[in-house]
């Protein structure tokens, strides 16, 4: 992140994603000085992980980071979750994920462990379990920043996702007695529409224009 780019996060009308960025470059040299980590060039957005993201699932992915190897131009991609909006949650789940951006290849290892213990969190290492410890260096960043300019997203199911496929039954009717029955098109067309009780032959399907019964 360069200077000009620092710059420009200033003030309270932040975005939700300049305000993520500029806690991440508040807890920066923090993270650095007490883990003895380096961290590369990144970004931090608002938004879905990868997988596991959406709520009612057994776990719940909250935060996610990509390494700077897998970026165009070297920069690591952390996304924080739109589910959260609390900033006790917000704020732990950033470090864990800055902390991964230094660490891109140790998952959640001994390594990892030890530079989260030393930035105030504790097992289990795979959540963001902040103590007291990490709110003693926390809280004081925090206190120069407006609210999280964002609101949970209750996400339990993708509006684009696909709805399971149902049988659809096309409506045929007796030209005679007007007797309705229902059948999927594969058996219309093998074996064929059923002969109407009434004696007046097969059943015909009704026609898109004709009026709905």
């Amino acid at each position: 992140m360069s200077k000009d780019d620092k710059a420009v996060y200033t003030g309270a009308n932040l975005t939700r994603e300049e305000w993520l960025l500029k806690l991440a470059l508040l807890m920066q040299p923090e993270i650095e000085g007490l883990a003895g980590l380096t961290l590369p060039p990144f970004r931090v957005t608002c938004g879905f992980p990868s997988q596991g993201g959406m709520m009612g699932g057994k776990t719940r992915v909250r935060g996610q980071c990509w390494s700077a190897e897998a970026s165009e131009d070297g920069h690591a991609e952390i996304f924080i979750s739109p589910v959260e909006d609390a900033i006790d949650t917000v704020a732990p789940i950033l470090a864990h994920e800055l902390i991964h951006a230094a660490l891109p290849k140790a998952g959640h290892n001994r390594t990892f462990q030890a530079a989260a213990g030393k930035i105030g969190h504790e097992a289990p290492f795979t959540t963001a379990i902040a103590t007291p410890a990490f709110w003693d260096w926390a809280n004081p960043l925090l206190a120069t920043l407006p609210g999280y300019p964002h609101r949970k997203l209750n996400a339990r199911k993708a509006v684009a996702a696909k709805k399971p496929q149902t049988n659809r039954q096309m409506k045929l009717v007796c030209r005679s007695c007007g007797t309705i029955a229902r059948m999927s098109r594969k058996a219309i067309e093998h074996p064929g529409p059923p002969h109407c009780a009434c004696g007046a032959g097969p059943m015909t399907p009704e026609l898109p224009d004709e009026t709905k019964g």
